[in-house]
């Protein structure tokens, strides 16, 4: 368990497409979330686009996470916004706010492109009063950097540092604090198919351990599609849902003692194409 005066923005549920797919979603980060995953992803949505998601963490009452998304892609760069929300009612809430973009600096439509991105992040902590001890809240800054590399159409590797900055929240004096550690994401993704991918990511996590996952994704006539994915053993699955203008993700993962966690989220597209 987790200090009453520590912060620790343990994980971060960005886009059930990512979840459903083991987080190896680096190389792949196509959607609205891509400025989480990867910000010098987003040069590759051709489209705006908002996500709106809501998360039910292992099913544990009165805990709730929510993230809300926007790109706009433009010709030569692109631009993506996030907020993350994390929070137990009445005790603690943790805000992640971020603002990012990219370029391309190999132009996209041949068989090679770059592009690299970042994004400056806004990390608040806040207790709610808790009687005679009042833990108060600290916002800190930080950010991340990656790029994005096609060797053909059909094959992707990504590079991501998060948190270049490594603030501390220390809410008790000489209680430690926690700090938001750096973390790296290689990944990899290889479309043998328009319909079908499949994705792997080598990921270093904030208490410094290397995990290896995996993801596949398979669309059905570009209406139905499935995903499933492994990180650390455990299972994760889910579905998309393209109807007209609007594409539904709804994503769960399994954890041996916490349960099940289910994410869903509605993905906005408009304005013009960027290409």
């Amino acid at each position: 368990l987790q200090s009453p005066a520590s912060a620790y923005f343990e994980r971060i549920q960005a886009g059930p497409r990512a979840t459903s797919m083991g987080r190896a979603f680096g190389a792949l980060a196509d959607d609205a979330s891509a400025t989480y995953w990867n910000p010098a992803a987003l040069v590759t949505l051709q489209r705006s686009e908002i996500i709106l998601q809501y998360s039910k963490p292992f099913v544990i009452s009165n805990l709730q996470s929510n993230f809300v998304g926007a790109v706009v892609p433009r010709d030569d760069y692109s631009l993506g916004i996030y907020w993350h929300h994390t929070g137990v009612t009445d005790v603690v809430g943790e805000d992640l706010i971020a603002i990012g973009a990219a370029r391309d600096l190999l132009p996209p439509g041949g068989n090679l492109a770059l592009a690299v991105g970042g994004t400056l992040k806004l990390a608040h902590v806040g207790f709610s009063d808790q009687g005679e001890q009042d833990y108060g809240r600290k916002v800190k800054l930080t950010g991340d950097v990656s790029t994005l590399l096609n060797l053909t159409t059909s094959m992707t590797f990504s590079y991501a540092v998060k948190n270049l900055i490594e603030p501390t929240y220390e809410f008790v004096d000489e209680g430690g604090g926690t700090e938001l550690r750096r973390m790296h994401d290689l990944g990899f993704a290889y479309r043998w198919h328009p319909a079908s991918t499949c994705a792997l990511a080598y990921s270093k996590d904030g208490v410094g351990d290397w995990d290896l996952s995996a993801g596949i994704e398979v669309w059905f006539y570009e209406v139905f599609g499935l995903r499933t994915g492994l990180r650390n053993d455990r299972f994760a699955g889910g579905v998309g849902l393209m109807t007209g203008q609007y594409l539904v993700d709804m994503a769960f993962v399994t954890h041996d003692e916490l349960g099940v966690s289910y994410e869903v989220a509605l993905r906005i597209p408009f304005g013009r194409n960027r290409w």
